[in-house]
C-alpha cells in the first residue's frame, strides 16, 4: 500500500519492522537487506528518529553475529542521535543493548554502568518491557561474572520471575535462553508456580543490588526460606 502510494516514510518504517521480523527469524542476510534499506529511506528524507532506531536494530544485529566493532560502532551512533533527539526511551534502549555487548567483550564494568543506567530510563519512561530486557541483561552480566550463579535458588528465582512476566517479550525470552546454561533453562521450564512471588520492583532492587554489589538481604533471605518451607 505505501508503495503504491508512494509514500516513503511508511515504506522505510515498514522495512525496518520487516528486518527485526528477519532477525527474529534468523533469516540474518533478509535482515541486512531490510534495515539497510530502512536505513537509506531514512536518511534520504532527514528522519532522525527512523535512522537511530535502524541503526539501533543493525547493532544488535551485528551482536548476534558477533561482530563487535561493527556493534558498537552502530550502537554508538545510535545513542549519539538518541540524545541528540533527547528521546529518553531511546537512550534506554541503546544503553541496554551496549550493556549487552558489553558482556560479551567481558568488559563488565562498562556493561555494568550501561544496566544500570537502562535501568533507570525504564522506570524514568515506565517501560516494562525495557526493564525485563535490561534485567536479563543484568542476569547475564552475572552469569558471565560468576558463573556459579546459574546453581544458587534465589538467582533461579529472578531468571523465571523475568521470564514468566506478562510483558516478558519473546526478544527478551529468546536472550536468556542463549545465555542461559542448559540446567538453568530446564529449571525454569518446570518450575511449579513459585510461592516466593516478588513484585516487578522488588526483582529490580535485588537484581541491581547484585550488580551494584549491595545484595538486599532482607528480601533475598525471604526468598530462601519460602524455598526451604
Amino acid at each position: 500500500m505505501y508503495r503504491a502510494m508512494d509514500f516513503e516514510w511508511g515504506i522505510g518504517h515498514s522495512l525496518r519492522f520487516i528486518g527485526m521480523l528477519a532477525v527474529a527469524q534468523g533469516e540474518i542476510s533478509a535482515a541486512h537487506h531490510y534495515l539497510h534499506n530502512s536505513l537509506t529511506i531514512a536518511q534520504k528524507l532527514g528522519n532522525r528518529l527512523g535512522e537511530a532506531l535502524v541503526l539501533d536494530q543493525q547493532g544488535l544485529l551485528y551482536l548476534y553475529e558477533n561482530q563487535h566493532e561493527q556493534s558498537a560502532d552502530t550502537l554508538t551512533r545510535a545513542l549519539a542521535m538518541f540524545q541528540d533527539l533527547g528521546l529518553e526511551s531511546g537512550i534506554g534502549r541503546v544503553s541496554c543493548h551496549l550493556g549487552r555487548l558489553a558482556v560479551t567483550q567481558c568488559h563488565y564494568r562498562e556493561a555494568q554502568q550501561y544496566f544500570l543506567q537502562a535501568i533507570q530510563v525504564s522506570q524514568s519512561v515506565r517501560s516494562t518491557p525495557l526493564l525485563l530486557e535490561t534485567m536479563a541483561g543484568a542476569l547475564h552480566l552475572l552469569l558471565a561474572f560468576q558463573p556459579t550463579m546459574a546453581t544458587d535458588p534465589v538467582f533461579s528465582i529472578a531468571v523465571i520471575s523475568v521470564w514468566r512476566h506478562p510483558a516478558c517479550t519473546a526478544d527478551t525470552k529468546q536472550y536468556l535462553a542463549s545465555v542461559c546454561p542448559d540446567q538453568l533453562l530446564s529449571l525454569v521450564a518446570g518450575a511449579e508456580p513459585l510461592d516466593q512471588k516478588w513484585s516487578l520492583e522488588e526483582l529490580r532492587e535485588v537484581i541491581v543490588s547484585w550488580i551494584a554489589g549491595t545484595p538486599r538481604m532482607g528480601i533475598i533471605r525471604d526468598a530462601l526460606h519460602t524455598m526451604q518451607v
